[in-house]
């Protein structure tokens, strides 16, 4: 698109072209044409009368310009709040600066959740801030009030592409005290590349831990994706990692977890008979045990 239709698009189309726009700018951004375009932006990402999907556009679009100024982290902050990272903001839309990740385990569900999460999208925008104070300090709060594994590790990839040296503690900590487990090795890969790779490039890296982490279980139910393998990932998220004998029993596992999964993958018939016998009786426990949870904490 050129310049005026961009500017057309911007200031008098409809949403879903104004949309179409911005995803444009943001997929292939030219610094020169968004130089040319950061006071419509500016009006469509602090004015307040365009959507929340139009105004996070146009914020990524600033921070993609190289705009670091403080309003572009409030303005972040008064669309999304402290709970960056929320179901109710899952399939919001679709961002189609995402690039394609891989096919390392659990990558493509990585993929989905950052295409379609607003939150994930939010959390990579704020990695784009490098060397901003107050991006890695709203990143440390969001990290000390979560309990998921994996956003846990994207914030953890985050901080190192922001790489402010107020991050390195955190980094540090995950890195020694948690090795075994995948937020230790998103850290030593954060550490390794700190403030000199995007947050994409570490999430894709060779040294980037799978996200699913449920070796024996996916070798045993047959994939990523399938409900005991979403079970067990709810109950690692939920009841292990919020306590530090959790965690310990989340890095024993990640040590032992490869080979047995590789036990069963060469052995048809035991990985048949073991998912019959062992793992869908433990999944429905377990479930059980979570909804009830849920339940009386109600």
């Amino acid at each position: 698109m050129e310049l005026p239709e961009i500017l057309r698009a911007l200031e008098l189309a409809p949403g879903e072209q104004k949309l179409a726009a911005l995803g444009e700018l943001n997929s292939h951004p030219d610094p020169n044409l968004l130089a040319q375009l950061r006071d419509p932006l500016s009006k469509l990402a602090f004015g307040g009368t365009a959507s929340k999907a139009v105004r996070f556009y146009a914020t990524r679009a600033l921070v993609v310009l190289g705009d670091q100024q403080d309003s572009v982290l409030a303005a972040l902050e008064a669309l999304f709040g402290e709970q960056v990272l929320s179901d109710h903001n899952d399939k919001m839309i679709t961002f189609p600066w995402v690039p394609a990740l891989g096919t390392t385990e659990g990558a493509s569900n990585l993929d989905f959740r950052l295409r379609c999460n607003v939150s994930y999208s939010v959390v990579e925008t704020l990695s784009r801030l490098r060397g901003s104070e107050r991006a890695a300090a709203f990143l440390k709060k969001l990290i000390d009030d979560t309990d998921g594994t994996e956003t846990r590790i994207l914030y953890i990839y985050a901080m190192g592409a922001i790489g402010h040296e107020s991050s390195r503690p955190t980094l540090e900590y995950f890195k020694e005290a948690m090795s075994g487990s995948p937020e230790g090795k998103a850290a030593a890969a954060a550490l390794q590349r700190f403030g000199i790779s995007s947050f994409f490039d570490l999430v894709g890296s060779p040294t980037a831990p799978s996200k699913s982490g449920c070796f024996v279980v996916t070798a045993l139910s047959g994939g990523p994706g399938t409900a005991e393998v979403r079970v067990c990932r709810d109950f690692r998220d939920r009841v292990l990692a919020p306590s530090h004998v959790g965690r310990a029993l989340i890095g024993y596992y990640y040590e032992v977890g490869p080979k047995l999964a590789e036990f069963f993958v060469n052995r048809p018939l035991v990985r048949s008979l073991t998912r019959r016998i062992v793992l869908r009786p433990a999944v429905w426990i377990i479930a059980n045990c979570l909804y009830h949870r849920e339940y009386h904490s109600r």
